[in-house]
């Protein structure tokens, strides 16, 4: 009704470890053709632990983002590329 357009996307966080494990926040970029960032934002956990072998859902939806957005590059917060 806006006339903006929306970004959503949806997710699975998976532990396939036997151990809890944390679940930090989230970060998704959107690139350009040539690689580079044109939007960022953070994306907060459903839950901040998983249990040996569970998995959560997530859901994240933004508006507006750049019309040159071609590649999405999900990562954690703290983790290395």
């Amino acid at each position: 009704a806006s006339c903006n357009e929306l970004f959503a996307l949806t997710g699975r966080i998976v532990n396939p470890t036997r151990e809890r494990q944390h679940v930090p926040d989230i970060q998704a970029e959107l690139q350009d053709a040539q690689g580079r960032v044109v939007y960022n934002w953070i994306i907060t956990p459903p839950s901040r632990t998983l249990g040996p072998g569970a998995s959560a859902q997530f859901d994240a939806a933004v508006y507006d983002v750049p019309k040159g957005a071609r590649e999405l590059k999900l990562s954690f917060v703290g983790e290395a590329s």
